[in-house]
C-alpha cells in the first residue's frame, strides 16, 4: 500500500494537488519520498486518488493525479457516538479509535457528572488526531465533530431520527439489543461520564424512547465503554 496524505489543495481542472505544512513535512522529511514516486491522496470527504510526486521544495510538494480510487458517497445508516469526554489523552485515544471504527459523528455531551468540556483549541488538536487515524486505517471520509451540547439537547435533537442506545449496567445485553433493531436504522450510542448518567438523565432518555444496553459485567472506563459500544454497532 502506498503512503497516504491528506490535502484539500486539489486543482481538478489541471489534475494536480499540493501538499503543505505537516503533510508536506511528512512526505519530505519523514517518508523522504522523491519526485516520480506514487502516493495516495484523500480529501476527508470520501474522495481519494493515486498521485505521482512531480516536484518538491523545502515546505511543499506538487503532485499529479493519476486515477480517482474512491468517490464521496452518502446514505446508509448513520452511527453517532455521544460521549461525556474523559480527561486528557483518554479522549484523544477515544477519537483515534472511533475514527478507525468508522463512527460517522462524535458528540461531546455535557452531563451532571461531566468533568471535561473540550474547547475549540482542544477540538483542533483532536482533528489532527483524526487525520492521522484516517491516514493509518485507510479511511477517506472524516468523522464529524459536533460542538459540545447538553444531554437534554442531545436527546431532543435525535429522538425522532435515531434509535438511542444508552450504555447502562441495567440494560439488555448488547447482542440482544442489536438483534431487535433494523440494520438500516440510524443509531446514537450514548456513554456517560465515569460516575455514569444520573437517574434523571436516564429517565430523560427513556421518556424519549431510548433503550438501555449492558456492555457486560465489568465496570468500564468511559473510553473503553465507548469503543466497545462502537465496535459492536459497526459489526452488527
Amino acid at each position: 500500500m502506498s503512503s497516504r496524505f491528506f490535502t484539500t489543495s486539489i486543482d481538478h481542472t489541471a489534475q494536480t494537488a499540493t501538499l503543505e505544512d505537516s503533510e508536506a513535512h511528512h512526505l519530505l522529511h519523514v517518508m523522504r519520498l522523491k519526485p516520480g514516486e506514487q502516493v495516495t491522496l484523500f480529501d476527508g470527504m470520501g474522495n481519494s486518488w493515486t498521485a505521482v510526486i512531480t516536484g518538491t521544495s523545502r515546505r511543499s510538494a506538487e503532485l499529479s493525479l493519476v486515477e480517482q480510487i474512491s468517490t464521496a458517497s452518502h446514505g446508509g445508516h448513520e452511527i453517532i457516538l455521544a460521549v461525556a469526554p474523559p480527561k486528557g489523552d483518554r479522549f484523544r485515544w477515544l477519537v483515534e479509535k472511533a475514527t478507525e471504527l468508522g463512527m460517522d459523528t462524535l458528540i461531546p455531551v455535557e452531563t451532571e457528572r461531566t468533568v471535561v468540556s473540550p474547547g475549540s483549541g482542544k477540538l483542533d488538536k483532536l482533528q489532527q488526531t483524526m487525520v492521522a487515524a484516517c491516514k493509518q486505517c485507510g479511511r477517506n471520509q472524516f468523522m464529524k465533530f459536533e460542538p459540545p451540547i447538553s444531554w437534554q439537547q442531545c436527546v431532543d435533537q435525535y429522538r425522532n431520527s435515531h434509535t438511542i442506545l444508552i450504555a447502562h449496567p441495567n440494560g439488555d445485553h448488547l447482542r440482544d439489543a442489536f438483534r431487535e433493531i433494523e440494520p438500516t436504522r440510524h443509531l446514537l450510542l450514548a456513554v456517560g461520564p465515569e460516575g455514569g448518567f444520573t437517574e434523571e438523565e436516564v429517565a430523560i432518555a427513556l421518556r424519549a424512547g431510548a433503550e438501555q444496553v449492558s456492555l457486560g459485567t465489568n465496570l468500564l472506563r468511559t473510553e473503553t465503554a465507548a469503543i466497545t459500544f462502537a465496535a459492536a454497532a459497526r459489526l452488527w
